[in-house]
């Protein structure tokens, strides 16, 4: 496993850093974040503490100490036992899905600004923000932080008019995924099968799943090898993979199912990676898997478009099959210039983590 961290400081050595994201949900991406952060903080020496929706079960997945997200008396008792407070990654800042996130994780910054402990924005992509209270809120907590670094230019752009403070730009942690891999994987074994992600979404209708099973059936090999169906969001996801499962057993396509607990066992066993979910597409791309991106939000498309990969929009779904069968040969889409924007973004996620660890280093 590679070490991050250039120095590790006695001074950091044996420091508790609190950790507030979205966190014990099962949702695959944002932990992925909490793994990667979690692994460099070790390898800082520091020790890790989490706020979690399932703190139990945070704490034996990865072997750290956990709090819930939600017991106000338990995190302010940690919040002032600990050196420093991180507050990511992921998009938490946003109102899209209701004005209650901006408010949480708000909150989580001022109980760290009246214990006095040093803030780390770290890692976060903001917005959309689309009502008053919510950027009021942001502009006022933005100026807390001690480091503030986001994963994408439009964040930037944005905090730079909520404070006069440095903000640093990163890529996702997620392109880091690399060292989350034991030693002990044989990656010396050919991938075989395509790995699929799919999420509920309202123009994710019975044809546009015919059409992904349509373009799978292209694939030379799928009928031998299979397809992975790979289940990001525990709970969420299952549904529409399912849909694709009915039409698999139709026409008689060998599969099986990676859970959200094991997306990067079905990610490396994967061939090929077709998905609309944005990490299932990072760490594919970070692992070196073909990738094609089914487009259903701007983060796809941003994405996809930092790697020169393939992306569908939805009224395009119907030419992937005829994609895939004029050029299926799928090891000839990595490209020379996707190969360069994944270099250059793990390189960018580094980045972030050598400002977390100047950070570190003032604690």
């Amino acid at each position: 496993m590679t070490n991050l961290a250039q120095d590790t400081s006695p001074a950091t050595a044996g420091k508790r850093i609190l950790i507030g994201g979205y966190y014990g949900f099962e949702n695959f991406g944002d932990e992925l974040i909490a793994q990667v952060i979690i692994d460099h903080l070790r390898q800082y020496g520091a020790e890790p503490v989490l706020l979690s929706a399932e703190p139990q079960k945070t704490a034996r997945q990865y072997g750290v100490e956990a709090v819930g997200r939600t017991d106000v008396k338990a995190i302010w008792h940690t919040m002032k036992h600990c050196h420093g407070f991180i507050i990511g990654g992921g998009g938490l800042f946003q109102d899209k899905t209701g004005p209650l996130s901006p408010v949480y994780y708000g909150g989580l910054m001022m109980m760290a600004t009246v214990a006095r402990r040093p803030i780390a924005f770290f890692a976060q992509g903001v917005g959309p923000l689309k009502r008053l209270l919510s950027q009021w809120i942001l502009g006022f907590v933005i100026n807390r932080a001690n480091l503030i670094v986001v994963r994408d230019r439009a964040s930037q752009e944005y905090l730079k008019t909520c404070t006069k403070k440095g903000v640093y730009l990163m890529a996702d942690p997620g392109w880091l995924v690399g060292n989350l891999i034991p030693k002990t994987t044989d990656l010396t074994v050919p991938p075989k099968g395509i790995g699929v992600s799919l999420r509920p979404w309202p123009d994710l209708t019975s044809k546009a799943i015919g059409q992904v099973a349509e373009t799978l059936m292209q694939i030379p090999g799928v009928q031998d090898h299979g397809v992975n169906l790979i289940d990001c969001h525990a709970g969420t996801d299952m549904a529409a993979l399912a849909r694709l499962e009915a039409h698999l057993k139709r026409l008689k396509v060998p599969y099986r199912w990676f859970h959200s607990h094991q997306v990067i066992e079905g990610i490396l066993a994967s061939e090929l990676v077709v998905a609309m979910r944005f990490h299932a597409l990072l760490v594919a791309a970070a692992l070196s898997r073909p990738v094609v991106g089914l487009a259903y939000d701007p983060k796809v498309r941003y994405l996809m478009g930092q790697i020169n990969g393939l992306c569908f929009e939805p009224d395009q779904w119907e030419t992937l099959a005829q994609t895939v069968a004029d050029d299926h040969n799928v090891q000839d889409w990595l490209k020379p210039d996707t190969l360069k924007g994944i270099i250059d973004l793990k390189r960018a996620a580094q980045q972030g983590f050598e400002q977390l660890d100047q950070w570190l280093n003032k604690l």
